[in-house]
């Protein structure tokens, strides 16, 4: 539901597509994959490319990495960097 949320509603897919080099927007590829043009028809619509779901879950992992620790509890946050170790541990 975040993702939808995100890419759909309150400016998500202007955040997403914005062309500030800090954001996943200054990419090309996220730059064209919703974009408003004309069918050949005349017929005004929304052109979502295959590059979508890419695009947006970059966002969402760069927008959770961000407000993060803003919002969980120091408890949560420890938790979060012990299991990030040791996955770069194990691996």
């Amino acid at each position: 539901m975040q993702l939808t949320n995100m890419l759909f509603r309150m400016g998500g897919a202007a955040v997403l597509l914005s062309n500030s080099r800090a954001s996943t927007g200054a990419q090309d590829s996220a730059y064209r994959c919703a974009f408003q043009e004309e069918e050949d028809e005349g017929n005004l619509g929304v052109n979502l490319s295959k590059d979508l779901v890419a695009m947006a879950g970059e966002a969402l992992k760069a927008n959770i990495t961000t407000i993060a620790p803003l919002l969980l509890p120091v408890s949560e946050q420890l938790s979060f960097l012990l299991s990030a170790i040791a996955q770069k541990v194990l691996s």
